[in-house]
């Protein structure tokens, strides 16, 4: 129901004020492209907010453009990407992003422009979630990343497919493939590939026929395991906001329940803050621009503007990242 409401009653933010510039960064594969929306208020100090759209999704999605919303009213400048292959993209793309390709987003950092000085928070929703968090916990995070913040992320891909394909959610399972195989056809795949694409029955069809050749896994249990953050968030390198909600049909809430939070030494505000669980339909506040309520962004800003000021205490005199 609230999957519904979203897409038959969207919030609609006015971005109009805030001049939008398009740009354009090489994937971590040197073939391929991401692509994203820049918009900052003017005169800023605040980092800029980088975010990963999920699965099927784009930097157009109803999600992004009212988190947008809420973050440069809050002062921050915003980048909403397109994801190697999604939107725009997908006619200049032999290959297609997924949960677990960490390299993009290490490609992307060093592509990002000015408003990019202050420092960077990385946010995802959904299979963009995942993949934020999954890059934290690398080890090899860039020094200009501050944080992250990941809502609704399948940090057990493999639990988040299944959960996906069970019978309740049937209609939602065809939808998403549907728009995987159009995706698929948009793009420059190579011809056994777009056929296996065409043909593939499910979700999981689809990753084994699909992804798993297409990025060098062995199939798609390997490319689930090796694509969870869940096994690694003790070794989160930034502090992170990490929100799900308890009655999602998809994501298990189980799988949260199951990471040791408090161990966790990162996070600015205690175990609590690592990982809030939420009734996304109620205490909600306006989106700016809009008519109708969104999801708490305010909850998202305060938590960023709690990275800012430590990232800031650790720079050097001469002002360097």
């Amino acid at each position: 129901m609230q999957t519904l409401r979203n897409i038959l009653s969207p919030p609609r933010p006015e971005l109009a004020r805030w001049p939008e510039q398009t740009l354009w960064f090489r994937a971590s594969n040197g073939v391929d492209w991401l692509s994203g929306r820049l918009q900052s208020p003017a005169g800023t100090s605040r980092p800029l907010v980088a975010i990963a759209h999920g699965l099927t999704g784009s930097c157009e999605g109803a999600t992004l453009v009212a988190s947008a919303a809420v973050l440069l009213a809050a002062g921050y400048p915003v980048l909403r990407l397109n994801l190697r292959g999604a939107g725009e993209t997908a006619p200049r793309c032999a290959s297609f992003y997924h949960t677990g390709l960490t390299a993009d987003i290490a490609a992307l950092i060093p592509q990002l422009p000015d408003p990019a000085a202050n420092g960077v928070i990385l946010m995802g929703y959904s299979l963009g979630g995942n993949t934020v968090l999954k890059y934290l916990t690398e080890g090899m995070v860039a020094d200009a990343v501050m944080g992250g913040a990941a809502v609704s992320a399948p940090i057990m891909p493999a639990h988040a497919v299944a959960a996906i394909e069970q019978p309740r959610n049937t209609l939602y399972a065809r939808y998403l493939l549907k728009w995987m195989k159009e995706g698929a056809a948009a793009s420059q795949f190579p011809a056994p590939l777009k056929q296996a694409a065409a043909a593939a029955r499910s979700i999981r069809h689809y990753d084994e026929t699909v992804t798993a050749p297409m990025h060098g896994f062995q199939g798609a249990e390997d490319f689930y395991s090796q694509a969870a953050s869940a096994p690694h968030l003790r070794q989160l390198a930034r502090p992170a906001l990490v929100i799900t909600a308890q009655d999602d049909s998809w994501i298990p809430v189980a799988d949260y329940r199951k990471v040791d939070w408090a161990a966790i030494p990162t996070q600015p505000a205690g175990s609590a803050m690592a990982a809030a669980t939420a009734d996304f339909t109620q205490r909600t506040r306006p989106c700016p621009g809009t008519t109708g309520r969104c999801w708490p962004g305010w909850l998202i800003c305060w938590a960023f503007r709690r990275c800012a000021p430590a990232r800031r205490c650790d720079r050097p005199a001469d002002g360097r990242a």
